[in-house]
């Protein structure tokens, strides 16, 4: 069992206020009710019994809810981020938001809507224009990557190239805090991304090693990676993935349908929560600030899967297989 960080009372003020936080959490009987609503009306009637109740009283039934939903994780996050002793936890749930708005800036659009955990506007407009010298590292080198890609036309890999730079970014940073817990958290959250995204390029017929090139380096998970690139076949996975991620990975590997990759990674996202939760058990310190981000991001994910699922008419038996476990 990995061990907590101990005599961490500077994180007492921040892990106070979650303790309150966490009581409005949502649920599996919220979701289930929420599925349930035929009517739009009904549904953002619904959401109003939750933090989401002033964006729902701005909006209609016509607005894109997943960005909604998203602006207000990433200000909740940032909320939490003052309070705490260190900005690096807060940080690995907006880095994301640094990606994305990344993207954006390299493709021409000057409106950057997620929170930041370090590319300021200033640094984003610079980009936009090319302009690389005041970006910080890693930062720095993935625009440059990116913007050649789209020199050379070939948008096709701009996603292959950000995505790769972000969770390897995110894999280091985690392991920079030097909490164990996050460490552990990151080392299995980044081979999880890594396989689900060579089993979908070898699904399209594509290429291992092409994909594999932009997620490398990864640190002691390099090995392993490089171990899938070489079986090549999926169905000779499971035998180099340790632990339970193998484990999830031999349940769907054979079944060799399209959604085996996402039916796999749904598995495997309640088993981070898993690993998540065990942070709540810590009064005061990083991994209780950790565990309730991670319910938050969670929280934001089945709200997104409900809301523009329900809006857009998908059935609710298909949403609601796609659930990630609650951490209420």
């Amino acid at each position: 069992m990995t061990a907590l960080v101990q005599n961490a009372i500077s994180w007492g003020f921040v892990c106070g206020r979650i303790a309150v936080l966490e009581r409005t959490l949502l649920g599996f009987d919220f979701y289930n009710t929420l599925l349930g609503h035929e009517h739009s009306e009904d549904l953002l009637r619904q959401l109003q019994e939750t933090p989401l109740r002033d964006a729902v009283t701005a909006a209609g039934a016509w607005e894109d809810w997943s960005a909604i939903i998203d602006r207000h994780f990433y200000d909740q996050v940032a909320s939490i981020r003052k309070d705490c002793p260190d900005e690096r936890v807060p940080n690995l749930f907006l880095m994301q938001g640094d990606y994305q708005n990344l993207k954006r800036a390299l493709t021409g659009q000057t409106v950057y809507p997620f929170q930041h955990a370090v590319l300021t506007t200033e640094m984003l407009n610079a980009c936009a224009t090319r302009d690389f010298l005041a970006v910080p590292s890693p930062y720095r080198e993935t625009a440059q990557a990116a913007a050649r890609v789209i020199e050379e036309r070939s948008l096709s890999h701009l996603d292959l190239v950000l995505d790769g730079a972000y969770v390897r970014h995110l894999h280091e940073s985690a392991h920079a805090v030097q909490v164990p817990l996050i460490a552990e958290y990151y080392d299995f959250y980044a081979l999880l991304r890594s396989i689900t995204v060579l089993w979908r390029s070898h699904l399209a017929g594509g290429s291992l090693s092409a994909p594999a090139s932009h997620i490398l380096p990864l640190g002691e998970l390099s090995r392993i990676i490089r171990d899938l690139v070489a079986a090549a076949d999926p169905k000779q996975w499971a035998g180099i993935v340790p632990g339970a991620l193998g484990v999830a990975l031999a349940r769907h590997v054979d079944a060799g349908t399209a959604d085996a990759p996402q039916r796999f990674e749904g598995e495997a996202f309640d088993l981070l929560a898993e690993i998540a939760r065990f942070g709540r058990g810590q009064v005061f310190g990083p991994e209780r600030v950790f565990a309730y981000l991670c319910a938050l991001a969670t929280e934001a994910y089945n709200l997104k899967l409900i809301v523009s699922g329900r809006l857009s008419r998908i059935d609710a038996d298909i949403l609601k297989r796609r659930l990630r476990k609650p951490h209420a």
